[in-house]
């Protein structure tokens, strides 16, 4: 008998015999439920895409370009009858030394009132560019007309004398909301990410304190509930499992009363005469932001069923896969243009699929993934630019595969896996146009499982393919977009290119996707309407495609 499992065939062939039916099964559907996985698989993946890319494009809605500043006036030029030498700076404890140190080595000799203006102007900036708007500096120039001429700046720096949710403290909401406490320096980064914290409803001002140098910061919470939904009507699903889906999203902030924001959404297929073969996915993710930092979890599942016929008869294929996400971020760095994330997160990914209810031991399996990203939105050439980079390594814990499996070949995926992937967006608005680029993609040495493979062939990726596209291990996809900037419609055209391949096989020299679009998204009140027209340019000759693709999506918020 040991002879005889040496060999990963001869144990799959000698198993699945002993073992009757049900592992004899997948002989004969093997690769026709590799297919309905990958569709699975890749459903998640769109999906996933498609919110961040809604995100992402509600920041592009709001974005407004830099106005160019004004020149200040300068003041009467005014010689000193002795020039100034010294400066003394009283009261700073925000400004290193060695910043100070720079600045009266850039402002060594003061002649006149502007030299004088452009220093304070400078020692100003210093202050306003980590965010200490607060700040006053006040002129001394009692010691300026002598010889020895001192200038003297007292530095009054800005504090926080309380904070107040509709004029009354808060010691909970306060903590949980804003990263500074009381009688700490006032930062508008501060309030910033305070804003961030809140409710989209909430209202903050700044007004000063009885206390000289002290600011008091009113948050008005109106006593509406910030919630929110959208009903979506798409026919971007395939043909296998259903083209037309309709899909309810559903979001909250601050139900609770502690800043938390939940987010769900629910979609399947439309016609109910055909639900033999379908698909279905939803999610649930809950966020919990403290001061600078968020905690969040979400649940992910998807659901497919489809008939197969084989043998003179006809078999169910069906399959469902779970994702646990536990993340923490922390933004890094912020400031009035930009801002920068760190995020850790652990996935516990479960897929099992199923011919006539037997589990099928080979394509099911259970992955724990630990992830590590770093994320920048800030502008960039008066646009906006988004970035991502992240690491993700399979772990063998949490019930994990461990990769010891009797069937397992050279070519088997790799649960404990090593990937990073990269995304790069950036958004340049024009007078009447804009203009818009995505790329994006993955790169690993490792043979992986579909689940972690980059799909593309999607309206979120390559338009152009709707029903078939192509998994690989590693590759990438580039997005170009230019569009017209109308009140309530904005035509564009589009060319999208991706290249994937694996680490093994036919597949390692690479496959590649183009494809050209054209289309309008349309707003009027509470709707939204997405209507794009695109043609699939190149594409493998395996690969059967309609050539020419429509995507519908129309939404109304509510």
């Amino acid at each position: 008998m040991k002879l005889f499992t040496k060999s990963p065939i001869a144990k799959f062939c000698f198993l699945s015999l002993v073992s009757n039916t049900p592992k004899l099964l997948y002989l004969f559907f093997g690769l026709g439920v590799s297919a309905l996985e990958a569709n699975l698989s890749s459903l998640n993946q769109i999906e996933n895409r498609r919110i961040e890319q809604e995100k992402l494009q509600k920041l592009e809605e709001s974005f407004i370009p830099m106005p160019k500043a004004s020149p200040k006036v300068p003041l009467e030029n005014q010689e000193f009858a002795y020039p100034i030498k010294e400066i003394a700076i009283i009261g700073n404890t925000i400004l290193p030394p060695k910043v100070l140190e720079k600045w009266r080595n850039t402002h060594k000799l003061l002649k006149d009132m502007q030299s004088l203006q452009k220093a304070i102007n400078h020692l100003e900036n210093l202050y306003l560019n980590k965010g200490y708007i607060s700040t006053r500096i006040k002129v001394d120039l009692s010691q300026a007309n002598s010889p020895n001429a001192k200038l003297i700046l007292r530095i009054l720096e800005g504090k926080i004398d309380k904070y107040l949710f509709n004029h009354q403290e808060n010691l909970l909401k306060s903590t949980l909301t804003f990263p500074k406490r009381k009688n700490q320096h006032f930062n508008i980064r501060d309030i910033d990410q305070a804003v961030d914290n809140l409710s989209n409803l909430a209202n903050i001002s700044i007004n000063p304190s009885s206390k000289l140098g002290y600011s008091i910061v009113n948050v008005e919470t109106p006593k509406k509930l910030d919630l929110g939904g959208k009903l979506n009507y798409n026919n971007l699903g395939q043909s296998s499992t259903g083209k037309a889906r309709a899909k309810i999203s559903l979001n909250s902030k601050d139900f609770l009363g502690f800043n938390e924001s939940l987010f769900f959404y629910y979609q399947q297929r439309l016609n109910p005469k055909k639900r033999k073969n379908n698909a279905k996915n939803y999610l649930l993710s809950f966020g919990f932001p403290f001061a600078y930092y968020n905690v969040g979890y979400s649940y992910e599942s998807s659901h497919y069923k489809q008939d197969i016929y084989a043998l003179n008869r006809i078999y169910t294929a069906q399959g469902s896969s779970t994702t646990q996400n536990f993340n923490l971020s922390k933004v890094l760095y912020r400031n009035s243009n930009s801002k920068l994330h760190f995020k850790i997160n652990l996935a516990l990914k479960k897929i099992d699929n199923l011919i006539d209810n037997h589990r099928l031991t080979l394509s099911s399996r259970r992955l724990s993934v630990i992830s590590m990203e770093s994320s920048y939105l800030g502008r960039m050439a008066n646009g906006l630019i988004s970035a991502n980079v992240g690491l993700h390594q399979g772990l063998k814990h949490f019930k994990a595969n461990k990769d010891n499996e009797w069937y397992r070949t050279p070519n088997t995926p790799e649960a404990k896996f090593l990937k990073y992937s990269y995304s790069l967006s950036w958004y340049k608005p024009f007078n009447a146009y804009y203009y818009k680029i995505d790329f994006s993609g993955q790169a690993t040495k490792d043979i992986l499982y579909s689940n972690e493979k980059l799909y593309i062939g999607d309206d979120t990726t390559i338009r152009g393919f709707k029903n078939n596209g192509l998994q690989g291990d590693k590759g990438f996809y580039l997005r170009n977009e230019l569009g017209v900037n109308l009140k309530n419609i904005k035509p564009f055209i589009a060319y999208d290119i991706g290249h994937i391949k694996n680490s093994y096989g036919l597949d390692e020299y690479g496959r590649e996707l183009q494809g050209i679009s054209m289309g309008a998204k349309i707003t009027y009140k509470s709707l939204e309407a997405d209507l794009t027209f695109s043609h699939a340019l190149k594409y493998p000759k395996t690969l059967p495609v309609n050539g020419k693709e429509i995507y519908t999506s129309i939404t109304w918020n509510f």
